[in-house]
């Protein structure tokens, strides 16, 4: 095993998204199969308008133009990006765009 790919339990418990990318050019989010589990929480994930959203500081999901969801389509209802769900962009504490 080359020691690029060698590395400590400890090395292993602190990994995060960007630190296993970097180190092994990949990370188990990009293939997650049946799963929709994350393995790390900075991991990014797509929202149901096909944007790729990412964890904020205050732990909630935003775009790259740091919007807090979308409008549907069709419906013009509000789609969260933090609890996937319609809602009122006001339960969470912030406006709407």
């Amino acid at each position: 095993m080359s020691a690029a790919y060698s590395i400590s339990w400890s090395e292993l418990a602190e990994l995060d998204h960007e630190s296993q990318v970097e180190r092994f050019g990949f990370c188990l989010c990009e293939d997650p199969g049946d799963s929709e589990e994350l393995p790390y929480p900075d991991c990014p994930r797509y929202a149901g308008n096909g944007e790729r959203v990412s964890v904020n500081d205050s732990g909630l999901w935003v775009d790259s133009l740091g919007r807090f969801g979308y409008r549907a389509w069709l419906s013009g209802a509000y789609v969260c990006y933090s609890c996937g769900h319609l809602c009122d962009p006001a339960i969470h504490g912030w406006d709407e765009d």
